[in-house]
């Protein structure tokens, strides 16, 4: 048989791989054109994106930043994305978080407060960050990396540190 003779009407058509997947508001739809809908294009892993770019905001070196303090702090829990698979103390406090049948997409925003105000998600991320720091034990035990994760894991790229912030940091540089 051919592929097309396989094809029935019962046959259910699934999408996937959103990995390039945006948050539009809803009261802006209306008022946008597709131009202002990705005001930057998007690309790259959804599991690493900054919350500037969950949002669909511009943005700038910054966002990668964000990226390498999220592979670290994965690597840190032996595997485990802090807010993918965040730490228990976290599930606690945002349950929403917790429900597995969520996409990832919305889980991320979530887990960083990309659906809130800007302070909002400050405080949401520096809470998801502080309990993945705490569910590891390089996390628990190392001041300096600490503080280099709490740089790049800001949720506001003007208060994230750069990519030059990082080097010259007390972690990467050591004692």
């Amino acid at each position: 048989p051919h592929a097309h003779e396989e094809c029935r009407a019962e046959s259910h058509v699934k999408l996937v791989d959103f990995g390039s997947t945006s948050m539009v508001p809803l009261s802006e739809i209306d008022s946008m054109n597709a131009d202002a809908v990705f005001p930057m294009p998007q690309r790259g892993a959804l599991s690493s994106m900054s919350p500037e770019r969950l949002r669909a905001e511009p943005y700038g070196p910054k966002a990668d930043v964000w990226s390498v303090g999220v592979a670290l702090l994965h690597a840190a829990r032996g595997g485990q994305h802090p807010f993918l698979a965040p730490a228990r103390a976290f599930v606690a406090q945002q349950p929403a978080c917790a429900d597995p049948s969520a996409t990832k997409f919305w889980r991320l925003c979530a887990a960083t407060g990309c659906t809130s105000d800007l302070a909002s998600s400050e405080c949401v991320s520096r809470s998801a960050v502080t309990a993945a720091l705490n569910d590891c034990a390089l996390g628990r035990e190392n001041d300096r990396f600490r503080a280099f994760i709490r740089h790049a894991l800001q949720a506001d790229p003007r208060k994230r540190a750069s990519i030059d912030d990082l080097l010259a940091s007390d972690w990467i540089r050591g004692p």
